[in-house]
């Protein structure tokens, strides 16, 4: 069976029986999941109510099913729709799929703290050698933009180092890095720690 058809078998399965049967019964669907190869992208019916297809993975009670039948690995997209890396410790990380926005590295965190993503709202500044490993990723996003042009050769994001009345930023497109005054704005691309 394709793994579209299988997608979609027990995606009608999950929306059919939560129709017929009320809330998920997690065991039984964990079941299912161990059987059938399907990925973070099915989608399943979150309530019969609002009669609406979302992907599993804004659903927490299949998330916890699919983080464990389908380990996420480095280069995955994340439950958050954004890109999945390994720290130097080779822990899991998922970068944000977009810019938290443009701040002062002084407000860097809290702008970490409060940006709210695909339901997710766990984000934090990234450290350097964080940022260094998925700067590919937002350099990649930037060349497929429509609308590149010069300037975005010289995008920095802020990283959670400082030196004094400085803060490390990495030139997205090098990779380089550069020390930049802690009252400049540049964009902060938040990450959040993967279990």
């Amino acid at each position: 069976m394709s793994n579209r058809r299988q997608n979609e078998s027990l995606s009608f399965l999950i929306s059919i029986y939560f129709t017929e049967y009320g809330p998920f019964n997690l065991e039984e669907l964990a079941q299912k999941a161990a059987k059938r190869e399907f990925g973070w992208d099915m989608y399943a019916y979150r309530h019969p109510k609002d009669n609406v297809w979302r992907p599993a993975r804004e659903i927490p009670e299949l998330r916890e099913i699919l983080l464990k039948h389908f380990p996420l690995k480095p280069g995955d997209e994340g439950p958050a729709g954004g890109y999945v890396f390994k720290d130097k410790n080779s822990k899991l990380i998922e970068a944000s799929p977009a810019d938290a926005g443009l701040c002062s590295w002084e407000n860097a965190g809290n702008v970490c703290k409060n940006f709210s993503f695909n339901g997710y709202k766990d984000w934090r500044i990234p450290a350097k050698d964080e940022l260094l490993r998925f700067s590919p990723y937002i350099s990649g996003q930037i060349h497929k933009g429509k609308n590149r042009d010069k300037a975005n050769d010289n995008v920095c994001h802020w990283s959670n180092e400082r030196k004094g009345n400085n803060a490390t930023a990495i030139i997205t497109l090098s990779g380089n890095e550069k020390q930049l005054p802690v009252t400049e704005w540049h964009p902060v691309r938040p990450v959040r720690d993967l279990i």
